[in-house]
């Protein structure tokens, strides 16, 4: 099923997935962590490799 997901959404533009599942998470270009309801942190795949972001940055916005 996830496989699927990613499929449709590199075509048709993006997909939202929620999960507490890391494997599930391993599938996304893009990954943000929430704890006590703010953001923790995010992650995303980039050509060069995996960037990271703290909560302050990952505040400052969603800009990839």
């Amino acid at each position: 099923m996830i496989r699927l997901l990613v499929e449709v959404s590199r075509r048709q533009g993006a997909a939202l997935v929620v999960t507490h599942d890391a494997n599930v998470a391993r599938w996304c270009d893009r990954t943000v962590q929430v704890r006590d309801g703010r953001l923790a942190g995010a992650q995303a795949e980039t050509d060069a490799g995996a960037e990271t972001e703290t909560g302050a940055e990952a505040k400052a916005g969603y800009r990839r």
